[in-house]
């Protein structure tokens, strides 16, 4: 319950603030740590598309999984 109050809150102020004032509120990452981010998501991605392709393969050749 005291979880779900805090973020409610969060979201709250959140639309209430101006931009510069939220980035300052709620110290929200910079550009460079988005990229690494979606870098990071990109490369994780791209290696579960990898294992599904995989196990599908395997299923094909009616190997168990």
């Amino acid at each position: 319950e005291a979880g779900k109050g805090e973020a409610g809150k969060g979201e709250a102020g959140k639309g209430g603030a101006g931009k510069g004032e939220a980035e300052s509120r709620f110290n929200l990452p910079d550009r460079q740590d988005i990229d690494r981010m979606l870098t990071y998501l990109e490369d994780v991605m791209g290696r579960m598309m990898e294992k599904m392709k995989e196990l599908t393969e395997d299923k094909k050749d009616g190997r168990k999984i």
